[in-house]
């Protein structure tokens, strides 16, 4: 290291103009470096997020969650995967190991779930979101407007989004709270079910239609011509005019549906100052410096106000640019004090102004160096590498106040110029070369501290490590070459380089203060080393009483507020309950404005998702208000305004101070009553606030149970039922179109949807073609049955006519034989009468006939004329007896004719009526054929084949690797987050939890567990490498293990004076207590390494360690004391930017550097002392035996060669 001491010597002028190129190279590195809150990391984290509207949350879980927690689980480096199914949404949360790119996991995981696509439901689109401190929002913006929703919306995508998109860095502009449209094709089941249209048909007809297919390119002589097919459906009009297949030909599916654009149904509700608004997260790109891009925001604000009109006005809900520009405001002005204070020390101790000024210089200089390294590397300025440039300020001094103090004391003898620079810097280069290689050295096992801590750290550590690099070449190079110009002999020190021997140098007063203390430790070494571990002892002893956290109060003056009604809470509850925090929060002095989300995305970050029974709320505060104060007033307000407000959490924004508990477990009822128990236990623990659980209590849901057999009967399934119920209730989504820079969803729904359940039950369900076949066959058969009635009928008809004739001829036989055996008796009684007439007339024949003579007359005698009478009149009576008789045959048989002939006619008008009846059931059972073939079952309603009623159902079902868990989180508002974790533990210990449910505690308790085991091995690791470096500077194994004292001692001060300072052991101190393994050995370095000089010088123990310690007290008080003072502002945290990390870490740098160097200027010559007499006592005593050996082998011989003699 002299060489480049010589080199810079003698190349002086090229020394000048390289620093000087430096420093202006590092005043533009700081003003180009990108200014951030944090450093950008990128989180080894994210999520799938499936949206199944209308899902319950088991069913999610076993469609969704459950496929994809598997796919998931088989990437490599995948270590967590937890999920949460809730009504219509799964979450799946992926974690993987640190240092794995966001984009490569991504892909892998989209890989995965591409996989297992065909298994998941084809209307769900699983969105993998990665992320990482780039696209948390560094403005989010509210903006009212006198327009309504329609027309600020497109107001807002038109002008707003594009005109913040042209601002460079600006990566996305995120609008919610806006209106959104869908397309809606609204049916009636009759008209379909008439036109024999089934629903789901115009879901496919559409998917088949809405979108022109390329069909590839025609490569003519002239030119190559791309072909496309059809078109691309852009209007609910293009929609409406889709063609639909029917039986009687295509009709449009306007003529049966209507079909309109309109706006979504609100889910959510977005409020600025109780306001209604729309809120903007402006995301920047990963290169893009927050604080310019968020005043460019700014800037163009008015403009954009101006444009929209309307009374627009943006109201800015949260902002980094502010806090940056503060915190690095303030690290920067601490710093300044600190490096003021550093100058005054060594112009205390030097006493001269020129190397007061050549060591002032290696600080800024060392620091632009870094600035240079930092914009090199592409790192950006923010709170943990400023802060690192502040802790650096006391340290990258110590090299160049070791160089230029030697170079003033070999002045002090008289040596002036380039030889006696060089022979200063000889003489302390090795010990301010392994002092910086030990300090830089403590942070390479920072490689093997993982997480967040290792990740967030790594800047801070590389910033270090850059500044303590450059700082060693300073004072190297810079520093002897700035001596040799202004260093220079004055006349009086001129004349002195004239004599012969050097003056003897005078104690100083530091000296004479020392010097009779470390005589006296000297003198009494065992009770010096007794005293010393008494102190180390007593110290440890009291590492009980110290408090632990994680990195406690970030600063942020802003309240995060969430509140939960129970599952199920409508949007218009929600609303109700939320605007009276609202009128809370508006009448609190400390608040400054409050922005309000109700409702729909929680957060676009990593996928959230919220639901209409949620709400949040960003609660800025005005400056001058302490948020650790108002958090308490605003909580207990809320707590009085009644259980009617829910689970209502309030906290500190990006507090970092969750604890979490998982209780695991497949028993749901038994993990509801460990939940229980757990969440009682925890609400018990003091400083505990906001204990909530994610196992949700049940809500009511509506189940459709699906009768498997009768919907079989009808040719139905679950599925086809599902759809028709979901077109019924909501609306079931059959695709999207693009309308302009919008993709509008199209939805299929009946015209009058179920609003209770009676009306959902009463749904008709589509006719299956099971149902049209069995109504065809039913029809069919019917005319079947009718073809055979009538058969049957017309042979009946047949049979009765023929057996009517037969009837009708056996009567007019019976009346013809009953005619004839009337004619033949009345022909006997005419015979008979006849008889007896002829008798008669015989007799009166035989008579005579009276004469008239009396004389002569017989005594029996007919009177004379008396005969002929008789005859004729017989004779009349006989023919008129026939003219009768034949008369009467003639009437009879011509009355027979006519009821024959009467009897015929109506015979053959019954004939002739039957006939035509005949035919006309014929016909009518021809016609009823026909009408078979295109008969249509009715439609049945959703009871018919389903059991619609309510039931009870679990809100969110959340799985941690596979199993069933319920996450109990909560605030610790202790400022000792190790007391209280210690506190859960006893308390999850003491609980009886029913059998098969583990626990296990995560959040923040699990990081600080993880990230201290880390640094411990990382300390441990670093003392080791310190002990390599030391073995290599000294050539001895023991030596160094004397060094090594100063870390105990250097934990003594640390852990003392965060006790007194009651400051937690968080994080930063972690990192300052690794800080202090390279620091502290660096004094004890240098006071051994002349020690060992003056040795080999040929002094003796005693007088060396004499004259190295009264030589290097100076320096080692000066460089520590200018440590200490540097960092003293950080310590009292003056301005407060950045504090939770600088402070703590501050505190533990100064208490263990103080502590370590007052006993390393006593133990370590103590333990030197001990060692090196112990050494130079075993080699007397090594001597002595080899010289005895000797002796005894001289005599041996002498007593030899005298026998001989």
């Amino acid at each position: 290291m002299v060489r480049l001491s010589k080199a810079s010597l003698a190349q002086r002028s090229v020394v000048l103009l390289l620093s000087l190129l430096v420093i202006a190279l590092g005043v533009y590195a700081a003003g180009a470096l990108k200014q951030e809150l944090i450093p950008s990391i990128d989180l080894p984290r994210g999520s799938v997020l499936t949206i199944y509207p209308g899902a319950s949350p088991e069913v999610v879980e076993a469609q969704l969650s459950k496929p994809i927690e598997s796919a998931v689980k088989a990437v490599a480096g995948v270590t967590s995967v937890t999920s949460k199914s809730s009504s219509g949404v799964s979450q799946v949360s992926v974690q993987w190991d640190y240092g794995l790119k966001p984009d490569d996991m991504a892909n892998k995981i989209r890989s995965a779930i591409d996989s297992i696509s065909t298994g998941l439901p084809s209307s769900v689109n699983p969105k993998v979101i990665t992320g990482s401190f780039d696209d948390i929002p560094i403005v989010v913006l509210a903006l009212s407007s006198s327009d309504d929703s329609t027309m600020l919306t497109s107001k807002v995508n038109q002008i707003v989004v594009p005109g913040l998109k042209t601002i460079d860095g600006v990566r996305d502009v995120a609008v919610g709270g806006q209106e959104t449209r869908e397309i809606m094709i609204s049916y009636s089941p009759a008209e379909l079910n008439k036109k024999n249209i089934d629903p789901s048909l115009i879901g496919q007809l559409f998917a088949a239609n809405a979108t022109a297919f390329p069909s590839g390119t025609m490569r003519t002589d002239n030119a190559n011509l791309d072909v496309q097919t059809g078109r691309t459906y852009s209007t609910a009009e293009q929609i409406a005019g889709l063609q639909l297949p029917t039986a009687d030909g295509p009709i449009k599916l306007g003529d049966v549906a209507k079909v309109t654009e309109q706006p979504v149904e609100t889910t959510s509700i977005s409020r600025v100052g109780g306001k209604t608004a729309l809120t903007l997260q402006v995301t920047k790109e990963a290169g893009a410096n927050t604080v310019s891009v968020a005043k460019a925001v700014g800037a163009m604000l008015p403009q954009l106000e101006q444009q929209l009109g309307g009374n627009a006005t943006f109201t800015t809900v949260f902002d980094q640019a502010p806090y940056i520009e503060q915190s690095i405001h303030d690290l920067s002005v601490e710093g300044g004090i600190g490096l003021a204070m550093a100058v005054l020390v060594i112009l205390i101790f030097l006493g001269s102004l020129r190397p007061t000024v050549i060591t002032a210089i290696s600080i800024p200089l060392s620091l632009l160096i870094a600035l240079i390294g930092l914009w090199v590397g592409g790192y950006s300025l923010n709170i943990l590498t400023l802060a690192a440039l502040t802790v650096a300020i006391g340290r990258v001094v110590d090299d160049s106040i070791v160089v230029i103090e030697n170079i003033k004391r070999h002045q002090g003898y008289g040596e002036f110029g380039r030889k006696s620079i060089l022979n200063a810097v000889r003489e302390v280069a090795g010990a301010v070369t392994s002092s910086t290689l030990t300090t830089v050295a403590v942070f390479l096992p920072i490689g093997l501290v993982g997480g967040q801590a290792g990740e967030i750290f790594r800047p801070f550590a590389l910033t270090v490590t850059i500044a303590l690099a450059a700082s060693l070449f300073v004072s190297l190079t810079l520093v002897p070459v700035l001596a040799s110009w202004f260093m220079r002999p004055t006349a009086k020190q001129q004349a002195r380089q004239q004599v012969v021997e050097p003056e003897a140098e005078k104690d100083t007063w530091l000296q004479k203060a020392y010097l009779p203390v470390l005589n006296w430790s000297l003198a009494h070494r065992w009770i010096t080393a007794t005293l010393a571990f008494v102190l180390f002892a007593g110290t440890m002893a009291l590492t009980p009483l110290l408090k632990t956290d994680f990195l406690g109060e970030q600063g942020n003056e802003s309240l995060m507020i969430s509140q939960k009604l129970p599952a199920g809470t409508s949007l218009a509850e929600t609303d109700a309950a939320a605007r009276k925090i609202e009128q809370l929060l508006s009448s609190d002095q400390a608040v400054q404005t409050y922005s309000t989300s109700i409702g729909g995305s929680g957060s676009s970050f990593l996928g959230t998702q919220a639901d209409t029974n949620q709400a949040n709320y960003t609660v800025p505060l005005k400056a001058g208000y302490s948020a650790k104060d108002v958090v308490g007033r605003i909580r207990d307000q809320i707590g009085a305004l009644g259980s009617s407000m829910g689970t209502v959490e309030v906290s500190v924004g990006n507090s970092s101070s969750s604890v979490v508990v998982y209780v695991e477990g497949s028993d749901q009822v038994a993990l509801k009553a460990a939940n229980d128990q757990v969440v009682a236990m925890m609400k018990d623990v003091p400083d505990l606030v906001n204990v909530t659980s994610d196992l949700s209590e049940a809500r009511d849901q509506l189940s459709v149970k699906v009768d498997d057999r009768k919907a079989a009967d009808l040719g139905m399934t679950q599925l086809s039922i599902g759809q028709a119920v979901s077109r019924a209730v909501a609306g079931q989504q059959v695709g999207s179109i693009a309308v302009g820079d919008d993709t509008l969803k199209v939805y299929l729904r009946v015209k009058s949807p179920a609003k209770s359940i009676e009306q959902l039950r009463d749904a008709e369900l589509p006719v299956t073609q099971l149902m049209s076949g069995n109504a065809k066959k039913d029809a069919a058969e019917k005319v079947s049955d009718d073809s055979k009635a009538l058969q049957d009928e017309s042979k009946d008809a047949s049979d009765k006519a023929y057996n009517d004739q037969v009837k009708a001829l056996k009567k007019a036989r019976s009346q013809a034989k009953s005619a004839q055996a009337s004619l033949a008796s009345q022909l006997s009684k005419a015979k008979k009468n006849l008889a007896s007439l002829q008798k008669q007339l015989n007799a009166a024949l035989a008579i005579p006939l009276c004469s008239d003579r009396p004389d002569l007359t017989p005594p029996a005698c007919s009177p004379v004329g008396t005969s002929a009478a008789v005859f004729q009149l017989t004779q009349a009576v006989s023919g008129m007896s026939m003219q009768v008789a034949q008369l009467g045959g003639a009437l009879a048989q011509a009355k027979s004719g006519t009821s024959s002939v009467d009897k015929q006619l109506d015979a053959l008008a019954t004939q002739r009526e039957k006939s035509l009846e005949a035919q006309d059931k014929q016909q009518a059972i021809q016609d009823a054929s026909k009408d078979a073939q295109d008969a249509t079952a009715k439609p049945v309603t959703l009871s018919a084949v389903a059991k619609v009623e309510v039931v009870q159902a679990p809100a969110t079902v959340t799985r941690v690797d596979g199993v069933r868990s319920a996450t109990i989180s909560a605030s610790s508002e202790s400022a000792d987050l190790g007391a209280t974790t210690a506190q859960i533990q006893k308390g999850l210990a003491a609980l009886n939890l029913p059998d098969g449910i583990s626990y296990r505690i995560g959040g923040v308790s699990a990081q600080q567990a993880e990230s201290f085991a880390q640094l411990g091995l990382a300390m441990l690791v670093a003392i080791a490498v310190v002990y390599l470096i030391m073995v290599a500077t000294f050539g001895s194994l023991l030596q160094p293990l004397i060094l090594l004292v100063s870390i105990p001692f250097a934990a003594t001060g640390a852990l003392a004076f965060s006790l007194i300072s009651d400051t937690a052991l968080g994080l930063p101190s972690m990192i300052g207590l690794l800080m202090l393994i390279g620091i502290v050995v660096t004094n004890a370095i240098v006071l051994i390494d002349l020690i060992n000089q003056k040795r080999k010088a040929g002094l003796s123990v005693d007088a060396s360690i004499a004259a190295g310690a009264r030589l290097r007290v100076r320096p080692i008080i000066m460089t520590a004391l200018a440590t200490v003072f540097a960092l003293v502002p950080m310590s009292l945290g003056l301005t407060g930017g950045g504090v939770f990390i600088s402070k703590p870490l501050a505190i533990v740098v100064i208490g263990g550097l103080v502590s370590s160097t007052l006993l390393t200027l006593i133990l370590v010559p103590v333990l030197y002392d001990l060692l090196e007499t112990w050494r130079e006592r075993r080699e007397t005593k090594r001597d002595a035996r080899r010289a005895a050996r000797l002796a005894d082998a001289v005599a041996a011989q002498q007593d030899a060669a005298a026998t001989e003699a």
